[in-house]
């Protein structure tokens, strides 16, 4: 049966066009053609068909519905293919909109790192703007070809000079301004020293004599040195890098004895200062050992009493925090080594390094990475730089060799030695020229050493202290005593 108002229209042509002929079954029935509401029906008769000429309309109907139903299997199929297309392209779109970003993210990353690396250059370009009225170009590219500089010129300043260099290779120089006696400190502000830190560290009575400098781990100065004034042992220890707030003490002091002279100073593994020295009434050879980073204690022990000791002392710690005292024994006139058997000096073995005459005044003491003592020093008899490279720790058997004798050579002793190594040592010659000297030995036991004059200008080159770089520089604090200023000299190895 049709839908009236699906064959509405159709109908409506077959009356009006064609003749229309109804085919009855088993009985006869009527159909009829007429309105039902406001619409044209064809009803035709029970098991009736609707023929137009030869064509079934509603088996052509049926035909039409069955290819309309195959039409829209196959437009779900076009829809559901679509859709997974769509699905599969859209999760494409998503990894590569997830890359993308990956990759936005990354470059803002470097971007940003660039903008941080171009804040630093630009920093740094203004602080080298800031700082090129300040100090002379041309002096600096003259000490770094290997001309030195003068670093303290203002009264009488430069004796009794100690050098060390911080972790990036900045050198940091205690000496005394004569004038007043007083403890001064320079801090480099760089490895050419064009600008400089000076500030007076002790200035109470005569002080800032024999001088001696580490840096601790933190590149804070530790300076160890003597009061004429209270004929005492004093320590300064900064808590800043250019020392603008320290702790200063008086580590030993006899009313009725002259002690802290020839004083050289090693840290410990905790920071703590360890100190030898002369005590120069009794003559007698010290060790002080504080028992804390600033002193405020201190385990005092008499390591040579027997000798005579009243000039030289240079001491080292072992990779165990154990003392090691290079000393001129002045009875006898021999170069000496004391070994202490524990950290604070209860127990110590005495050695006799060289009795070749008289020897071992402005002795300098490093120890090799196994704790061999390797000791440069002055042959007073001969008027000629020597060095000791002791075979073992206690130093029974050594090696034993003049490095210069080229005149009257080799006081004011200062002793590195290299990453392989081999020794370096600056010295004063007191030769007609009173020059400056550097020795630099070629191996371990300085079998081929070279000398050069480093400074030359006038009387210069006593109170030297060398350091060693790890890029094969040596930078070298003297004192000037022509002009009575501190002087720094860098030469390349």
């Amino acid at each position: 049966i049709f839908s009236c108002a699906i064959m509405r229209a159709a109908l409506l042509v077959v009356v009006l066009v064609v003749s229309l002929t109804i085919t009855v079954g088993s009985k006869e029935d009527k159909g009829y053609v007429g309105l039902v509401g406001k619409n044209l029906c064809l009803v035709p008769p029970t098991n009736g068909s609707i023929v137009v000429g030869d064509n079934d309309l509603l088996v052509t109907f049926e035909a039409h519905e069955q290819a309309m139903a195959q039409q829209d299997g196959m437009i779900d199929s076009l829809k559901n293919a679509h859709a997974h297309q769509t699905s599969t392209a859209m999760l494409q779109q998503e990894i590569d909109v997830a890359n993308l970003t990956a990759q936005v993210s990354m470059q803002q990353v470097e971007l940003s790192t660039l903008q941080t690396a171009v804040s630093q250059q630009a920093r740094r370009f203004s602080l080298l703007q800031s700082n090129l009225g300040k100090h002379d170009l041309a002096t600096d590219l003259l000490f770094i070809k290997g001309a030195p500089r003068v670093i303290d010129g203002n009264a009488d300043v430069g004796k009794y000079s100690a050098l060390s260099l911080t972790s990036r290779g900045f050198p940091v120089i205690s000496y005394q301004e004569s004038t007043n006696s007083s403890l001064k400190l320079a801090v480099c502000d760089n490895s050419f020293c064009s600008t400089s830190t000076i500030r007076i560290v002790d200035d109470n009575g005569a002080v800032g004599y024999f001088t001696s400098l580490v840096l601790t781990s933190d590149d804070h100065p530790v300076i160890s040195y003597f009061s004429a004034s209270d004929t005492a042992l004093k320590l300064a220890v900064c808590t800043d890098a250019t020392c603008r707030a320290k702790a200063v003490r008086v580590v030993d002091q006899h009313p009725d004895c002259n002690v802290g002279q020839f004083t050289s100073l090693a840290l410990s593994i905790n920071d703590y200062p360890v100190i030898s020295y002369c005590d120069i009434t009794d003559g007698n050879l010290k060790l002080a050992v504080c028992g804390d980073a600033t002193c405020s204690t201190a385990s005092i022990q008499t390591v040579d009493s027997v000798s005579s000791v009243k000039h030289s002392t240079s001491v080292a710690l072992t990779s165990v925090d154990r003392p090691v005292i290079a000393y001129s024994d002045n009875t006898n006139s021999d170069l000496k080594l004391a070994v202490c058997g524990d950290a604070t000096c209860l127990t110590s073995t005495i050695q006799t390094v060289d009795n070749a005459a008289a020897v071992g005044y402005h002795a300098s003491l490093a120890l090799t990475s196994n704790d061999h003592p390797v000791v440069a020093y002055y042959d007073q008899f001969n008027l000629n730089l020597k060095l000791a490279v002791c075979k073992d720790a206690h130093c029974t058997t050594a090696t034993i060799r003049t490095l210069d004798s080229d005149g009257d050579v080799g006081t004011h002793v200062s002793l590195a030695l290299t990453s392989s190594g081999n020794p370096v040592i600056s010295y004063y010659s007191a030769a007609s020229n009173y020059d400056l000297k550097l020795a630099v030995c070629g191996d371990s036991t300085c079998s081929s050493p070279s000398t050069q004059t480093i400074d030359s200008d006038g009387s210069v080159g006593k109170y030297t202290s060398l350091a060693l770089t790890t890029k094969r520089y040596a930078f070298v604090s003297y004192y000037d005593d022509t002009n009575n200023r501190l002087k720094l000299a860098r030469v390349r190895l």
